[in-house]
């Protein structure tokens, strides 16, 4: 069912801009709703567009300092679209078995169960999977991941089980203090420097502390997914992945702005349609949300 999204996150929008609420509200793994927290427009606007397919299929990574409210947004929207999430708090000790399930003993015989990453991937309600604090871990185990965030096959070794992370439409979501590049301020310990090739398969979002900017601690290299320097702010997708009924508005923006293409050439794209509405010039919200994947619970 569709909701205005002013009436969901109490921010100002015009009334026909709606978002899909799935029909599993007493889904275990939905988190507890926060009635009174306040979301912030621009970052609640790329967080739908990531959801309803400005970046394909590619997971989310969102960086920011201690305390700016990376997992609580995160958790927040979850709870009020009634989506499954999945948290798992990552740490450098952490591998993939522990992520994937392991085999214990019940009534005298072993017995495989899947770990929270691999549940998620299951959910037949299109669940996210939060790994919190993903900076920590281990190059090794986070290249392990590799597959899980193309969308690609993969079996599992213990079992010879196939897993499609695309079938039932789980999305996977990482948040982490640093984006990949390790720490050199000495706040964030046990923060690690990530494997290039796996920081490139992410939509990546900044998330600052609320009332003031920063600069997030991006690595100084390029993104092999879009073929454009990490931003400093917010490395938007090519606007061709970007559904017809997905569009972020910026009010009074009346000009068109280059971007990069995957194939590295630049093209321009045009201005955002302007909508009707009371909201402050500084702003940008979804103009629309019901395009992209489909929000329903598959049949797996």
């Amino acid at each position: 069912m569709k909701k205005p999204i002013t009436d969901l996150f109490g921010i100002q929008a015009p009334a026909t801009i709606t978002v899909e609420v799935r029909d599993n509200a007493q889904h275990p793994m939905i988190p507890r709703c926060n009635p009174d927290y306040v979301f912030r427009r621009e970052l609640l606007s790329d967080i739908l567009a990531w959801l309803k397919g400005a970046a394909g299929n590619d997971p989310l990574y969102v960086v920011g300092p201690t305390g700016s409210g990376k997992s609580s947004v995160i958790t927040q929207i979850a709870s009020r679209l009634n989506i499954p999430l999945y948290v798992v708090s990552c740490h450098e000790r952490l591998e993939i078995p522990e992520l994937f399930g392991r085999f214990v003993v019940r009534n005298g015989s072993m017995e495989w169960v899947d770990g929270p990453f691999i549940s998620g991937l299951k959910d037949p309600y299109g669940a996210w999977i939060l790994l919190d604090e993903a900076d920590t871990l281990d190059p090794g185990a986070f290249v392990g991941l590799n597959a899980v965030n193309e969308g690609r096959t993969f079996i599992i070794p213990e079992t010879g089980e196939t897993i499609d992370p695309l079938r039932c439409g789980a999305r996977v979501i990482f948040a982490g203090n640093t984006a990949g590049n390790g720490d050199a301020t000495g706040l964030y310990q046990a923060t690690k420097r990530q494997n290039l090739a796996s920081m490139g398969r992410f939509m990546m979002l900044e998330v600052g502390t609320a009332g003031k900017s920063s600069s997030p601690p991006f690595p100084p290299t390029t993104s092999r997914r879009h073929s454009s320097p990490v931003a400093t702010s917010i490395m938007r997708p090519p606007m061709s992945v970007i559904p017809t009924s997905v569009a972020i508005w910026a009010p009074g923006a009346n000009s068109s702005k280059k971007s990069t293409s995957n194939s590295g050439s630049a093209r321009t794209i045009p201005a955002a349609p302007t909508i009707s509405g009371s909201l402050s010039p500084s702003s940008r919200i979804l103009t629309a949300v019901s395009g992209g994947r489909k929000a329903s619970h598959c049949h797996c």
